[in-house]
């Protein structure tokens, strides 16, 4: 949203679980919040979203989904934000405020956009993961045959909804490298843009205070909840019997709602932390025991800008340039994961060599402003070339029907 603003003022639509119409008191309340955490110039608008209501709901709820006019809710196909209700509510919204661009993050904002009959401005969208990949390898973890093949099903309509907007949007912007490879043979008649994730520096640490390991996500996102559990369960009684002292913090929304919180194992669960300064200042190490789910992850770019050593799996790593072995530690499995740690605990000084070439690199590829301009020069191309012209590059109706 920052970056976005020095274009021009950005209005902002959020899509709002509701089972009623938004009262006043509702919309300035959620608009208060959204100023908060966005330097927002522009108006605040919210679109009702709901469940569907009676049998023709569901059958169309149902000729949609299969076609790939679908959002995606906890890896599951869902329609709240797809529903007529809800193109109605946001073409009204294009219609009164007229923007040069719209961007949109995620299947779930961009697939609406299909279904507006009027002419669209040009369009961005914003892949920070890729829910295809990520819902695939779902698939993966599950046991029971119809779970399988239910979110395999799952992930071909996301393909299908990743083609629809695909074709529609002037931009789509992935996290790595890697990312873009995958999609542009998937897609070749597409616009894909590599713009990574950034972090910001905390400023200067000082030296660990102990043999202290930290993991930094939220909660709510199920690859964190279950390298949270693996870590927690199967790596860290490892990492104590060598290490007795060492404590794990745990920091990230709703992680204080895990039960992994133990005096005894030294394992703490902090929840939401605003400012995660002292937290990086203690740690010896972080941690990023993930083993499913697609994107790049800004644990590890924060953590490397910060100077701190990660011990990661490989797919944590996944799209990230750091040299495994002088950069980054590499290990999938409990016994190699719980031994990269140790050693990190027992040498401080191969921990603080590995943290400096980490945040050499980090600096280097992921810094804030470069990034921020990368995205801002994007968005300004589109609008740009559209403005060139006249708008006769935005999406026709062929494109989604």
């Amino acid at each position: 949203m920052r970056t976005l603003d020095t274009l021009g003022p950005v209005d902002a639509v959020f899509f709002s679980a509701a089972d009623r119409p938004l009262s006043q008191a509702d919309i300035a309340r959620r608009s208060a919040v959204a100023r908060q955490n966005w330097p927002l110039r522009g108006l605040i608008y919210f679109v009702p979203t709901g469940e569907a209501k009676g049998f023709f709901d569901r059958v169309s709820d149902a000729f949609w989904t299969i076609r790939g006019f679908v959002g995606f809710v906890d890896d599951a196909p869902n329609m709240r934000s797809c529903r007529r209700q809800q193109i109605e509510d946001l073409e009204r919204i294009l219609q009164q405020t007229q923007p040069d661009l719209v961007f949109a993050s995620r299947l779930s904002s961009a697939v609406p956009l299909l279904r507006i009959k009027s002419e669209l401005p040009p369009i961005v969208v914003d892949f920070p993961d890729v829910e295809s990949i990520r819902i695939e390898r779902l698939a993966i973890s599950k046991v029971e045959p119809a779970e399988i093949w239910k979110t395999r099903f799952g992930a071909l309509l996301a393909w299908k909804a990743q083609r629809r907007v695909s074709a529609i949007a002037s931009s789509v912007l992935v996290c790595s490298e890697l990312e873009q490879r995958k999609l542009q043979s998937t897609y070749p008649n597409a616009h894909f843009v590599t713009v990574p994730n950034t972090a910001a520096p905390l400023g200067e640490l000082p030296p660990a205070s102990g043999p202290i390991a930290i993991f930094v996500g939220t909660a709510w996102y199920g690859p964190n909840r279950e390298a949270i559990s693996w870590f927690a369960n199967e790596i860290w009684p490892h990492i104590r019997r060598a290490v007795p002292e060492a404590r794990l913090i745990v920091v990230g929304e709703r992680t204080e709602e895990l039960a992994v919180s133990s005096p005894q194992l030294g394992i703490q669960t902090l929840g939401f932390v605003e400012n995660l300064a002292a937290i990086y200042a203690a740690a010896t190490l972080a941690i990023c025991p993930i083993r499913r789910g697609s994107g790049t992850r800004i644990k590890i770019i924060e953590a490397s800008i910060n100077g701190r050593p990660v011990v990661s799996t490989t797919l944590g790593a996944e799209g990230l340039p750091f040299t495994a072995g002088t950069e980054i530690l590499i290990a999938d499995n409990a016994k190699e994961f719980a031994d990269a740690c140790i050693s990190l605990f027992r040498d401080p000084a191969q921990a603080a060599l590995i943290g400096k070439a980490a945040a050499q690199r980090a600096r280097s590829a992921y810094q804030e402003n470069l990034i921020a301009e990368r995205l801002r020069a994007v968005c300004a191309d589109v609008v740009r070339d559209d403005r060139l012209t006249n708008g006769s590059r935005r999406r026709s109706r062929s494109a989604s029907d």
